[in-house]
């Protein structure tokens, strides 16, 4: 069971957890998710595609089927890092906080501090998502919603 507090860290089944300590995309874990609308994915496969397009290297990718289950990913260290663009706020609630009491960031897909009401969520460790974020401002900004 995971459980964060505002201010008093990030948990599962009462012991303490933290984001990886990752640092680059060649050793990085990076995942995405599925949507229920074509052109939605479609975006998000090529959102995906620019991390090598733009860098030559191609993390591991992963699709865990939960946006849920993707924050918890990386709130215990599992997952480096998180892309998508079509979350609801009850994916986000929890996850966001629990991503960033165990000390990872997250962001919407332009950069900015995410609410829980963004449809478009960059998170993961602190080092790994700043370099998503870098590749995410230079590609078409319809790949971003």
């Amino acid at each position: 069971m995971y459980a964060a507090v505002k201010g008093h860290g990030a948990f599962c089944n009462s012991q303490s957890i933290h984001v990886s300590n990752t640092e680059t995309l060649d050793s990085a874990n990076v995942i995405t998710d599925n949507s229920y609308e074509d052109a939605a994915m479609a975006r998000t496969l090529k959102r995906h595609l620019a991390i090598y397009e733009r860098t030559g290297t191609m993390p591991w990718t992963g699709i865990h089927g939960s946006g849920v289950l993707g924050f918890a990913n990386i709130a215990h260290g599992r997952v480096d890092a998180f892309h998508h663009s079509s979350l609801k706020p009850w994916d986000n609630a929890a996850g966001i906080l629990l991503v960033r009491e165990a000390g990872g960031v997250v962001w919407t897909l332009d950069g900015k501090e995410a609410k829980f009401t963004d449809a478009g969520i960059l998170a993961g460790t602190p080092k790994v998502a700043a370099i998503l974020r870098d590749i995410f401002a230079k590609i078409d900004p319809e790949l971003l919603y």
